[in-house]
C-alpha cells in the first residue's frame, strides 16, 4: 500500500527527547511528498507549536496540513489559514473549568486528614515541608491556547514547559473563567503523572460531553465531543478528495487511537504504551531510531 496520505503524530513519534527530526526520517518523508503524497502532521499541540517541523519537511510547498488540538483545528501549510475549527461554546467551557477545579479540591479533600496529622505536633519546618509537597504534588493547572498565547491558571513547570515547547507567550489568569471570552478550541489540565492518572477518571466523569485524554503523563487533553484526530483524518480526506482507507497513520500515545481506527494502515512506535501497540496495525521502531521512515518503507513495499 502507499498512502495518499501519512497522518503522523509529533512527540515521540516524529521527533523524540531532543525535538529533532532524523535525517533520514526528514529525507524520507520529503521523497513521499514528491512522489506526490500528502504529510499531514496531527498532534495534542497548536499549530505554532508544527510549524517548526512542517517548514522543515517543506510541507507548504506539498500541500500538507496541520491538524492542531487533537483534531480540533485545522491549518493549511501552504497558507497558514485555519480551515476548519471546533470551538467550545461558553457553558461548556465553563463546564470544562468547574470539573478541574471539583477534581482537584475532592482530591485535596481526601487528603487533608494526612496533612493535619503531619502537623499534629507542631507546625515546624519539616512538617510545613510536607505539607507544602502534598500540596504541590496534588495540585492540578488548566491552560488553553488564544492564538500564539498560553493561558494559564497559575505558573507552574508543565506550563513553561508547554509554552516553551511551542514558542507561546504565557498569560497567567488566576480568574482562568473570566478570561475565555475568545472561544477556546482545547483546554489542557496539567499535573504530576501519578496524581494526574489517579484524578483521570473522575475528571473525565465530570465531562460527559466532551473528549478527555491523557497525551503525556502530566497532561490530559479536552476537547468538543467527537473532536479527535481520528475525525481530523476523516476531514483532511474528504478536502484532499480521497478514502480513509487509503491514509495511514503513525503515532504513540492514546489520543492516537482514533486515527489508527480510521486509518487503513497504522502504525505504533516501539516507544508507545502496550495498550497503543497493541491497537496499531504494526509496530515500528522507535522515534531515535528511524521508525517514520521505516513505516513508510514496509507500506510500499507491501507489507
Amino acid at each position: 500500500m502507499r498512502p495518499k496520505a501519512l497522518f503522523v503524530d509529533i512527540d515521540g513519534t516524529l521527533v523524540g527527547i531532543r525535538q529533532e527530526i532524523t535525517p533520514r526520517t526528514r529525507d524520507r518523508l520529503l521523497q513521499y511528498q514528491r512522489d506526490g503524497g500528502v504529510v499531514v502532521l496531527c498532534s495534542a499541540r497548536p499549530w505554532a507549536g508544527m510549524e517548526q517541523y512542517g517548514r522543515e519537511l517543506q510541507l507548504e510547498r506539498y500541500g500538507g496540513y496541520y491538524a492542531a488540538f487533537n483534531g480540533g483545528q485545522l491549518v493549511s501549510a501552504a497558507t497558514l489559514q485555519s480551515v476548519e475549527a471546533c470551538a467550545f461554546p461558553p457553558q461548556q467551557a465553563a463546564q470544562v473549568v468547574r470539573a478541574a477545579a471539583e477534581t482537584e479540591r475532592a482530591a485535596q479533600t481526601a487528603l487533608l486528614p494526612g496533612w493535619q496529622a503531619a502537623c499534629r505536633s507542631g507546625l515546624d519546618l519539616a512538617a510545613a515541608r510536607t505539607v507544602a509537597d502534598g500540596v504541590a504534588a496534588s495540585s492540578l493547572n488548566i491552560m488553553t491556547y488564544r492564538g500564539g498565547t498560553l493561558v494559564a491558571r497559575r505558573l507552574e513547570p508543565y506550563a513553561v514547559a508547554e509554552m516553551m515547547a511551542n514558542r507561546l507567550k504565557l498569560e497567567i489568569c488566576p480568574d482562568f473563567a473570566a478570561a475565555l471570552g475568545f472561544g477556546p478550541v482545547k483546554f489542557l489540565v496539567s499535573g504530576e503523572p501519578g496524581f494526574l492518572s489517579r484524578v483521570f477518571p473522575e475528571l473525565k466523569r465530570r465531562l460527559p460531553d466532551c473528549e478527555a485524554v491523557i497525551s503525556d503523563p502530566f497532561f490530559a487533553e479536552i476537547t468538543p465531543k467527537g473532536v479527535d484526530k481520528g475525525r481530523a483524518l476523516t476531514a483532511v480526506a474528504r478536502l484532499l478528495g480521497v478514502d480513509p482507507a487509503d491514509c495511514a497513520a503513525v503515532g504513540d500515545s492514546a489520543n492516537d487511537l482514533p486515527m489508527f481506527a480510521r486509518a487503513g494502515a497504522s502504525a505504533a512506535m516501539a516507544n508507545a504504551p502496550e495498550e497503543v501497540r497493541r491497537a496499531a496495525g504494526c509496530v515500528t521502531a522507535g522515534c531515535d531510531e528511524d521508525g517514520v521512515a521505516q513505516f513508510l518503507d514496509r507500506l510500499e513495499a507491501g507489507g
